[in-house]
């Protein structure tokens, strides 16, 4: 009779076993089906500083560096031989003294460029474009420029550049600058890294 009751009870943990492997499976084919699968998702930087707050997709890292006010943000594999993709995030976006205009600010800055390069070397290749995001104004410039001034071979080696100005109704405005790699991924990556920005002066 103990026998009988032992293979009983055996018989009866083995179909338990069976009925949790398949309701856990039906379970997870239910999860996935309905898109309740746990994934990876971006997080959000805000830098109080500078104003302003940034989506950071994964797989990419953040610095600020207080003294030069500059936020900078590029891949974990970020490595300097396989060419750089970055952007960086300069100054503060609020309490201008001096208003300039994005185009103004544009130039100004590719201005800059020119004087440590030269105007033989930086050259801008495309037309400042403009266009709006969540009632923020972004406009930007491309050019290309040597990645090194100082080198035997400065104007051998090129990079294209985008320079960014972004401003929101209250003309608290930003520069941003996004430094293209050999890595077209990382390159989009980083185009939707800028449009992320959202300017935010209500705690400075």
């Amino acid at each position: 009779m103990d026998i009988i009751r032992l293979c009983s009870k055996i018989t009866s943990i083995k179909m338990n076993g069976k009925f949790l492997v398949i309701t856990l499976f039906l379970l997870t084919i239910s999860f996935i089906s309905s898109g309740c699968l746990m994934t990876l998702s971006n997080r959000w930087y805000a830098n109080d500083n500078s104003g302003v707050a940034v989506e950071i997709p994964i797989g990419w890292k953040t610095s600020y560096y207080r003294r030069g006010a500059t936020i900078f943000i590029k891949p974990k594999s970020y490595e300097k031989d396989e060419g750089i993709t970055s952007v960086e995030i300069y100054g503060s976006a609020c309490g201008h003294t001096i208003i300039m205009s994005a185009e103004d600010n544009i130039n100004a800055n590719v201005s800059r460029l020119q004087n440590l390069y030269s105007p033989d070397t930086v050259i801008v290749d495309k037309a400042i474009s403009r266009h709006t995001i969540d009632s923020q104004f972004f406009s930007n410039v491309h050019i290309i420029m040597p990645t090194n001034p100082d080198g035997e071979n400065a104007v051998d080696v090129t990079q294209g550049l985008y320079l960014f100005d972004i401003r929101d109704n209250s003309q608290n405005y930003i520069m941003v600058l996004l430094y293209e790699g050999k890595n077209e991924i990382l390159n989009d990556q980083a185009l939707k890294i800028i449009e992320s920005i959202k300017i935010d002066c209500n705690k400075k």
